[in-house]
């Protein structure tokens, strides 16, 4: 029957997704979709997604939906059980390499479970998932927070448990630190760590391994014990072979190696590292996965900004931002808006009358105040060390070393280490 092909034609998607063969996971799925009566676009542009999620999230206003009376769908309407199985994995394949497609996929998933009125396994994760793109696409961080921490309590039913660790994921990785710290995270990563354990969920185990990796990198714990935690998360996901997860994390593992290997005996440098010999980006690049090329490049440009390598983090910065469509919510966005924003500091300093620094400036500081309104402390001391570098970089003496105190006592407050 249908709900039994759909179960195979979903291994399938799975086995070409473990492959990296991502377009070809995408299209396999498309097309059972398109069976079933599915249509999607192809490969449609961000715009488009954005007006279909703006419709729907309008509809949800109007008519709030009661998620928590209804029931769970087990086998009382096989064609959407079907369709339900092939989806989510669809969705997952064009999160990495077809963004505008994702959106497009979950929120089909939310109609149609409004519609019949019963909740598919995967709808919480679902919910979290347009919480994300409310934030990415539409500007809107509380939504995106309330669409996330729904999830979480629907995911906390007994029928529905079994999706708790893919709803921590998504909600810990783009929603959640928006509004609280970044370094809550890390348990929230952990909690599903272990919840796609205990239903040996290995996939999500490698994904969610990726997802305290680098939030524990950018939260600046100490190295040492970064280091520690992503070298038994990789042996792991290693020894399941996942080989797109292990690349990701094997991202951090010699970015944080780059900053602990460093001394003034040596030169305080990250050239010539691990991090820097480009072992990562020719696989990446191959296999087209822009979600894996945005965290190699923001986290080189990151390195380079610790190190005051400006060349590095003039071409590493563009780059990254060239793929910020991969994860327009994730950290990425914030940790590329600080960098940006002191990047222009600091060509103000060398062009202090070119209108476009200025412009660009005024756009990053933009953003950092609200992300500071949201999550002052995540990112009042990152707004505070861009500004004092604007007032230095405009001569003002002492209004930059009450901001360079203020964002040095933030940094501190919070644990930011690096920043301090």
């Amino acid at each position: 029957g249908p709900l039994d092909v759909a179960r195979v034609q979903r291994l399938h998607i799975e086995f070409l997704f473990s492959s990296k063969r991502f377009d070809e996971a995408i299209d396999f799925g498309l097309e059972a979709l398109s069976i079933l009566g599915q249509e999607f676009l192809s490969n449609p542009d961000m715009a488009f997604a954005t007006a279909k999620l703006s419709e729907l999230l309008e509809r949800l206003e109007r008519e709030p939906p009661d998620y928590f009376s209804m029931p769970r769908l087990y086998d009382q309407d096989p064609e959407l059980l079907a369709v339900t199985e092939i989806m989510w994995p669809v969705g997952n394949a064009a999160f990495i390499s077809r963004p505008a497609l994702a959106p497009l996929i979950y929120i089909r998933c939310v109609e149609l479970s409004l519609e019949r009125q019963l909740l598919p396994e995967s709808i919480p994760s679902i919910i979290a998932a347009v919480g994300m793109y409310a934030n990415a696409l539409l500007g809107k961080i509380e939504v995106a927070h309330k669409y996330g921490e729904t999830a979480i309590e629907l995911a906390s039913r007994a029928t529905l448990h079994t999706n708790l660790y893919a709803v921590l994921q998504v909600h810990a990785l783009y929603n959640y630190f928006w509004r609280k710290p970044l370094r809550e995270t890390l348990d929230l990563f952990d909690r599903a760590i272990q919840s796609a354990h205990d239903y040996g969920n290995y996939e999500f185990v490698s994904y969610v391994s990726l997802s305290w990796s680098k939030h524990a990198f950018y939260v600046s714990m100490e190295l040492a014990q970064v280091e520690e935690r992503c070298l038994r998360l990789r042996t792991f996901i290693d020894a399941i072979h996942y080989v797109t997860q292990s690349r990701w994390v094997n991202i951090y593992v010699t970015a944080v190696q780059a900053i602990r290997g460093s001394s003034s005996a040596q030169g305080i440098t990250w050239r010539g590292t691990p991090f820097d010999d480009e072992q990562d980006l020719p696989d990446l690049q191959r296999v087209e996965d822009q979600l894996g090329l945005l965290y190699v490049y923001c986290a080189k440009a990151w390195v380079a900004t610790l190190f005051g390598d400006h060349d590095g983090v003039e071409e590493y910065s563009d780059l990254s931002l060239s793929f910020l469509v991969a994860a327009p919510s994730g950290i990425e966005k914030a940790i590329l808006t600080f960098i940006c924003g002191l990047r222009c500091a600091r060509e103000l300093r060398k062009n202090p009358c070119e209108s476009e620094i200025e412009q660009d400036l005024e756009e990053h500081l933009g953003s950092l105040e609200g992300f500071a309104g949201l999550a002052p402390m995540n990112f009042a001391h990152k707004l505070s060390l861009v500004q004092a570098e604007v007032h230095r970089a405009r001569g003002e003496v002492l209004p930059a070393m009450k901001a360079y105190e203020q964002a040095s006592q933030g940094a501190r407050e919070n644990g930011y280490l690096s920043e301090a």
